[in-house]
């Protein structure tokens, strides 16, 4: 027998793509109708972002010293602005790993990342 999830979400697959959760996946479904109706353009999905400071790679200081990332949920340009979305649940929002990601992204990459 399976283990829940940590958070009790449920993967969803649509158009080939699994997503972490029904939200994430509806969300998705929204973005790909603004997509359509061109209030949206250059919509990509889990778009990772690599984390530098200086120039120099961000690193874990563990054996494989991996460098350090982060995978949003969705990217797109709108009204000439990119925005950086991840889709959370209000609990999982306030987590003290994810408060300190959400700093850093927004530090290193001086744009804001979107909540949903």
């Amino acid at each position: 027998m399976r283990k829940p999830n940590k958070y009790l979400n449920i993967k969803t697959k649509i158009d080939g793509i699994t997503f972490d959760s029904k939200k994430e996946a509806k969300r998705y479904q929204d973005l790909k109708f603004m997509l359509r109706a061109r209030k949206i353009s250059n919509l990509i999905t889990q778009p990772k972002f690599k984390f530098e400071i200086n120039g120099k790679p961000l690193k874990t200081k563990d054996k494989g010293a991996r460098q350090v990332t982060y995978t949003a949920d969705f990217q797109y340009d709108m009204e000439g602005i990119t925005i950086v979305e991840d889709v959370k649940s209000p609990a999982t929002a306030k987590l003290s790993t994810f408060r300190i990601k959400k700093a850093l992204f927004e530090t290193i990459f001086d744009k804001e990342l979107t909540l949903v």
